[in-house]
C-alpha cells in the first residue's frame, strides 16, 4: 500500500505558521494589522503564494528580507503534525510520497526546515491541481491500493477515478487518524488504534 500526503494542513500546520509570520514582522516593526492586509490581498491575487515576495513587498531592505525569512522558517520543525508523523514512519519511506501545492521554493523550504524530507520516497510540489501527479502514482502502482490523504475536498473530488481504480481518500479532518487507522495493517494500524 502506497500513501500519498499533502503537507499544508494535513502534516504541517499552517494556521500557527501564518501566525509566526505575523509575530516575526511585527519584531521587524511591521504591524500585524498591515500584514493581514497585504496578506489578504495578495492572496486575492497571487497564485501561488511566495513568502519571499511577500516579505520584499513589506520590508525596506532584500538583507532584512532575508532575515526575517530565515526567523520565521527556523522554527517549522514546530508545526509538523507528530501523531501522523509517527504513522508515517510506522509506515516506511518507500511507501509514503508528498503531493502539495504552492511555490516551489517556499514548499521545499517549509519541508527542508520541518527535517522530515528523509521520511519520503518522492516529494512533489505543483501549482495547479494534484490530479495529474496522483494518477502518475496510481498507475506506477496499479496492483497496489495508493491512500491519498488531504485536508481540502476538492482536491480529493477532482482525481479522475477511472485512471485511479486502485485510490482510497481520506479528508484530513478530526477524524482523519481514525479513518487512515482503518485502511493500515501491522504495527502502523495497531499504533493508530491505540491513538484513537
Amino acid at each position: 500500500m502506497k500513501f500519498i500526503f499533502d503537507f499544508d494542513d494535513t502534516l504541517f500546520d499552517s494556521k500557527r505558521f501564518k501566525e509566526r509570520i505575523y509575530a516575526c514582522l511585527e519584531k521587524a516593526s511591521i504591524s500585524r494589522s498591515t500584514a493581514e492586509t497585504h496578506y489578504r490581498a495578495v492572496r486575492l491575487t497571487q497564485e501561488p503564494f511566495s513568502l519571499k515576495k511577500f516579505l520584499t513587498d513589506l520590508l525596506p531592505s532584500p538583507s532584512e528580507v532575508e532575515v526575517v525569512y530565515l526567523d520565521i522558517m527556523r522554527v517549522c520543525q514546530s508545526f509538523i503534525n507528530q501523531e501522523l508523523l509517527a504513522v508515517i514512519r510506522r509506515l516506511g519511506r518507500d511507501n509514503c510520497y508528498i503531493v502539495t501545492q504552492g511555490d516551489e521554493e517556499f514548499q521545499n523550504d517549509k519541508i527542508e526546515k520541518s527535517a522530515i524530507s528523509m521520511l519520503f520516497a518522492e516529494r512533489h510540489i505543483v501549482t495547479g491541481p494534484k490530479r495529474e501527479l496522483v494518477s502518475q502514482i496510481c498507475a506506477r502502482y496499479k496492483d497496489e491500493d495508493v491512500v491519498f490523504v488531504d485536508n481540502k475536498v476538492d482536491a480529493l473530488n477532482d482525481i479522475d477515478r477511472e485512471k485511479c481504480q486502485n485510490l482510497k481518500t481520506i479528508l484530513w479532518d478530526e477524524h482523519g487518524l481514525a479513518k487512515l487507522s482503518t485502511l493500515t495493517k501491522g504495527d502502523a494500524g495497531n499504533e493508530l488504534r491505540r491513538r484513537k
